[in-house]
Order: structure tokens, then C-alpha cells, then sequence
């Protein structure tokens, strides 16, 4: 969302492949819904308010410190997570961030979220919705599918996609990095050079198995895995320890898609 936003075309093809793979994993919700479960795991349930923060905090603080070993092994130093410039106006409206600021702002912006909408914040069912209602157009059955048939998604497919609050959080978020882009001076600086076949293919089927993933893992790296790991829900360590396996599969496919890593 927010490449597309700033304005670099394999964010905007990314998105188009997440779109389609989002609605397919619509098609299959029922098949994965009904393949063996451990139930709804809450952390609060079996632990309690504290003990549930305390795993949450305790698992953070093993990631934060296998990462910060891993970082110091690799390249000798790590960047600070406070900035050590000092923070003027225009530092604020065209960055760089330090990592805690950037974590704070993320993190009242989900309470806010929360606080308006009665819900944790999450993004990636619009992109279901947006092509359930193309393929409507066309004539495809969606409302026949069980995932169309729930409540919440029966009503999303019947109002407007402006009266969804997930369409409008991404119409905002791509507003807000096309801003953010533009104040920084870096819109002009994006990828919108021709680029070559493979990388197109690469960034298509990456968008199609994320779009495909979110909608049977309940949601995306906000979702999922923030908004899963605020509300104490074990699923948001589960999509973390995914997203992980699968980035590492990743990182290594990326030069096939000529992608650099770095």
C-alpha cells in the first residue's frame, strides 16, 4: 500500500495480483474452514490479563534479541532505534523517522482504529470486496460462496465499498504515502521505468500468493499479525513465524525476479 501510494509501479501491479489472490482465497475459505483446527487460542483465556502480557512481552524480547544478535554478527553495528538528529519541522514532515517513532505512531494509530470502529485495524478484506464486486458485474454467483454468506461480508457486498471502513483505510493509506512521497521530494524518484518480464511475473505471483494468503490467514501483516498480536490472539505469533519461513524462501527468489535485496 504504501509503494502504491508513493507511486512505484510494481506496488501498483503487487496490488492487482494481491486483489485477484485475495478473491480466489475467498473461493477456497470454506475448503481451509473446514480442514483440522486447534480452535480459537487467546492468550488472555489461558493466561490471564497479565500472564497473557507477559508471553506477549516475553516473546517479543527473544525476537528483539536473536534479531539484534543476528544484526551484530552480520554487519557489526545496528542502527539505533532512537534517531540521534535532532527532530525539527521539517524532519517531521520529510523523514526519516526513527523506528520508535514510527512504532508509537503505528500503534495509537490501530487504538484510534479500534477506539472508532469498535474493531482492531486490518486492511485486506477490502481487496476481496473490490473484486467480489467486479466479478458480480460480470455475472460470477459471489453471493453463492460461504464466505460472501457471513453477516459482515453479506453487508460489505451489499452497501457501497465507500461505506467499508477497510476501502477507506486503504483509499487513506495510499493518500498518505503519495503525501508523505510528495512533501519528502521522492514521487519523481520511484520506479516507473519499463521493467523487464520477469520482474513482472515475479511481482504479480507475489501479490497473488499474499492476497491468497491474507484471506485465509484472517488478514495481512496488519491484521493478522499486529493487530492478531495486540488483541492476544496466538494466530498473530502463527502468521509471524509464516511470514518469516516464507521471507526467507523469498529473499532468495527475488534475484530470479532480477529484484535486488538490500
Amino acid at each position: 500500500m504504501y509503494h502504491t501510494g508513493g507511486g512505484d509501479a510494481r506496488g501498483i501491479l503487487t496490488l492487482v495480483g494481491f486483489i485477484v489472490g485475495s478473491f480466489i482465497g475467498s473461493i477456497h475459505y470454506a475448503w481451509w474452514m473446514n480442514t483440522p483446527s486447534l480452535g480459537k487460542i487467546s492468550l488472555i483465556q489461558s493466561f490471564g490479563p497479565v500472564g497473557g502480557l507477559a508471553v506477549n512481552f516475553a516473546i517479543m524480547a527473544f525476537i528483539f534479541a536473536v534479531a539484534l544478535w543476528l544484526e551484530r554478527r552480520r554487519n557489526g553495528d545496528v542502527e539505533p532505534l532512537f534517531s540521534r538528529q535532532p527532530w525539527n519541522l521539517s524532519r517531521v514532515v520529510k523523514g526519516p523517522w526513527s523506528w520508535v517513532a514510527g512504532g508509537v505512531v503505528l500503534a495509537a494509530g490501530n487504538f484510534v482504529v479500534l477506539a472508532l470502529s469498535g474493531k482492531p485495524w486490518g486492511i485486506t478484506s477490502a481487496f476481496a470486496l473490490w473484486a467480489a464486486k467486479l466479478s458480480a458485474l460480470v455475472g460470477y454467483p459471489v453471493q453463492s460462496l460461504p464466505y460472501w454468506q457471513t453477516p459482515q461480508n453479506a453487508a460489505a457486498l451489499h452497501h457501497s465499498v465507500l461505506q467499508n471502513l477497510e476501502t477507506t483505510d486503504d483509499i487513506a493509506i495510499m493518500l498518505g504515502a503519495l503525501l508523505a512521497a510528495s512533501l519528502a521530494g521522492a514521487l519523481t524518484k520511484r520506479y516507473l521505468r519499463p521493467m523487464p518480464w520477469q520482474m513482472i511475473v515475479g511481482v504479480l505471483a507475489g501479490g497473488i500468493l499474499m492476497g491468497y494468503g491474507a484471506r485465509i490467514a484472517f488478514g495481512c501483516n496488519i491484521g493478522a499479525y499486529f493487530s492478531g498480536v495486540a488483541s492476544f490472539s496466538l494466530h498473530g505469533w502463527e502468521w509471524f513465524l509464516g511470514a518469516l519461513l516464507g521471507s526467507l524462501l523469498g529473499v532468495r527468489l527475488r534475484p530470479v525476479c532480477r529484484l535486488q535485496n538490500r
